[in-house]
């Protein structure tokens, strides 16, 4: 067997089938191990860098409350709140009380204008940021630095000192050892010895503090120096994300991970970095092993698969070889296979054996028909000519149809056209009527419209008629009602004018009164003691002639505004007459002029009667002809339906000739197909006979 055969026979097919399977699901499977392997180490990674990172988040978060905690409790100490005692003794105290923890440096007590003490006892005055935060009444804290004086790394915490009143007074710093948040980390790590944790200032990008303590003391950015495989986790870190991702080192070419995190209460963020094959290298290990342990496993079962399906299709063989004899050989269907064992193999040989009896009872069956088929091929030719005969006649009668049907069907066009033209002008005439009818009907209805509007007019002009007649009395009636008010305003202004001469009367009073008044007042100063009672009531006239002075000129200039206003009065009451002898006059005009729009719409209306009665009369004549031309166009319609009957029985007769012309002629080439058909299927009969004669039955 060559090898394009071997590739291309059912045994490689099903080899092939079986191990791709098993190369699938063992691939299946171990893709599944490794993932769920490394999805376990993944999150138990991930669940030991955001451990570690947040347990170093908490212990420098712990130590700056610490601190905080110890310096707002100072700051509440009455001697440092108290006014009176001097700033050096308060800087002294917090110096002493420095002395007592070897992680500060120095506590200092500054005013809110910069203010203090050294320890030495110098006097200093600074400016510093923690001093602004105290005077806004706010906590600060510092990023480690070296003292320019000890050289000392240090860091600031500060905290304002209250008054009484809770309002800033002073501002109270602690010199912070800067060693000691990297000494609350040195002992933290990843479990690995390459790992690092660092404190990072999201401000500044300096290390605050650092299990590798040199990072602290370098003071350099962490932006500038990093690996640029690292900067995208500082872009995270410095925007105040918790998370964890993976880079290269650019330098080692070596995976690393790294978790981060802020500090709460500060602007700090914890940073962790390791190494990634501490934690994944051994699962890069089982890759390796479970791959050749599947390798191994495919190659065995790729030999047992192929031993077996040799072995097996061993009796499909002798199946092909009996069945090419058939095929190549004398054809003899007399041959059998024998059976060996009860596998679906020798299942396949013994369909064979029946497949091969029933192949030959066909066969025999077969050969026996195939004489009677020849007679019935030629039976077959001999009616196909006679049938080709007889269409040719019936092809003949039928055009000569067809001619009378195409002359009948021209008639009967002309007919129609000239039933359309009539039922056109019909039509036509009918429009013609409506439009007069509908214009004879508008016009009536416009009429009638005007004889209504000439009611109305007429009697609204009625109304006013009457109107004009009432308000020419109400206007006369208001004349002797101006006339009567004018004589009433007469008889005010001579009523006003006796008021006038009274009211000097009484002022002429007054004055009489006011020096009997006087004179009294002197008698009794005349009279000593006994007068002093008569110079009381002479003091009591007094004012009441003052006061009866003073109304008498009130009342005057009252009386006169009064003649002015009806002075006024008596001027617009004679303009009032006047318009109003005006109004009458003009009624009396306009009243005559309704009258001759009255008689004028009582002619109009009369006229318009005679109008409406004579479009009554054309309306009734064009429903009559209106009616005629409808019964016209019912008749022409029932004459065009028939014409359209008539024509489209002719059409359908048409067609119909057209589908047994074109019927005739299909059998006709049937005919002649039939014809060419049966001498095919006599050189097949043939064919076959000798085909069939080769077969040993």
């Amino acid at each position: 067997m060559n090898v394009k055969k071997f590739f291309q026979s059912l045994q490689f097919r099903l080899i092939a089938i079986v191990v791709a399977i098993f190369i699938v699901s063992n691939v299946i499977v171990v893709s599944a191990a490794l993932k769920l392997a490394k999805s376990s180490t993944s999150d138990s990674v991930e669940l030991l860098l955001n451990s570690v990172t947040d347990s170093a988040a908490g212990r420098i978060k712990g130590e700056t409350e610490k601190h905080f905690r110890m310096l707002e409790a100072l700051a509440l100490m009455d001697n440092l709140r108290n006014p009176d005692i001097q700033l050096i003794e308060k800087c002294r105290e917090m110096t002493r009380i420095s002395k007592n923890s070897s992680e500060y440096e120095n506590i200092g007590f500054y005013t809110l204008k910069g203010e203090g003490f050294t320890a030495a006892g110098q006097a200093i005055q600074i400016e510093r940021a923690y001093i602004d935060a105290a005077r806004h009444g706010e906590n600060f804290l510092a990023d480690p630095a070296i003292n320019p004086v000890t050289h000392v790394l240090f860091q600031i915490y500060s905290v304002p000192v209250y008054d009484e009143n809770k309002k800033p007074v002073a501002c109270l710093t602690a010199n912070v050892m800067g060693e000691t948040l990297s000494k609350k980390i040195e002992e933290l790590s990843f479990g690995v010895s390459d790992s690092v944790i660092k404190v990072i200032s999201r401000k500044t990008g300096h290390a605050v503090a650092s299990t590798q303590f040199d990072d602290v003391m370098a003071f350099d950015d962490i932006n500038e120096i990093a690996d640029k495989n690292l900067k995208p986790v500082l872009s995270k870190l410095m925007n105040d994300e918790i998370g964890s991702d993976s880079f290269i080192d650019s330098k080692t070419g070596k995976q690393m991970l790294a978790a981060y995190r802020p500090i709460e209460g500060t602007e700090w963020s914890v940073l962790g970095i390791c190494a990634y094959d501490d934690f994944y290298s051994q699962i890069s290990k089982m890759q390796v092993i479970i791959g050749t342990l599947a390798l191994a496993t495919i190659l065995i079962s790729f030999i047992a698969v192929w031993l077996t399906m040799a072995i097996s299709l061993k009796p499909l063989k002798t199946v092909k070889d009996a069945i090419d004899d058939v095929a190549t050989g004398d054809a003899d269907l007399t041959k059998r296979l024998e059976k060996h064992g009860d596998d679906e193999i020798s299942d396949v040989v013994v369909e064979f054996n029946v497949f091969m009896d029933k192949l030959h009872d066909i066969i025999s069956q077969v050969k026996n028909s195939k004489v009677t088929l020849g007679y019935a091929g030629d039976k077959l030719q001999e009616s196909t000519q006679n049938t080709s005969a007889s269409i040719t006649q019936i092809l003949a009668n039928i055009e000569s149809v067809h001619s009378q049907i195409k002359n009948q069907s021209k008639s009967v066009h002309e007919t129609a056209s000239a039933v359309n033209e009539i039922a056109a002008n019909i039509e036509s005439l009918e429009k013609m009527i409506d439009r007069q009818t509908a214009g004879v009907t508008e016009a009536s209805a416009a009429v009638e419209e005007m004889i209504g509007n000439i009611h109305s007019v007429t009697d609204s002009v009625e109304r006013m008629s009457a109107s004009f007649s009432e308000l020419l009395i109400n206007a006369q009636n208001g004349i002797d009602v101006q006339n009567g008010m004018n004589e009433k305003i007469e008889l005010i202004k001579g009523q006003s004018e006796t008021l006038q001469e009274a009211n000097t009367a009484i002022s002429a009073i007054a004055s009489q009164t006011n020096l009997l008044a006087m004179n009294a007042a002197i008698e009794a100063a005349h009279a000593g003691e006994s007068g002093k009672g008569f110079a009381v009531v002479a003091d009591e006239i007094r004012k009441l002639s003052e006061t009866s002075t003073q109304q008498s000129k009130t009342i005057g200039e009252q009386l006169k505004n009064i003649q002015t206003s009806i002075s006024e009065v008596v001027i617009s009451s004679e303009q009032s007459s006047k318009a109003f002898n005006g109004v009458t006059e003009k009624i009396k005009q306009t009243d005559e002029v309704v009258r001759q729009i009255k008689d004028a719409m009582l002619e109009q209306n009369e006229g318009s009667r005679q109008i409406s009665d004579v479009l009554n009369l054309m309306n009734d004549s064009a429903h009559q002809v209106k009616t005629a031309g409808t019964e016209m166009a019912t008749g022409n319609s029932a004459i065009l339906e028939e014409v359209r009957n008539l024509q489209d029985v002719t059409t359908v007769m048409q067609q119909s000739v057209d589908e047994m012309s074109v019927g005739a002629k299909k059998i006709n080439e049937t005919g002649e197909e039939l014809r060419s058909i049966a001498i095919e299927m006599e050189d097949s009969i043939n064919e076959i006979g000798g085909q069939i004669d080769l077969f040993k039955v």
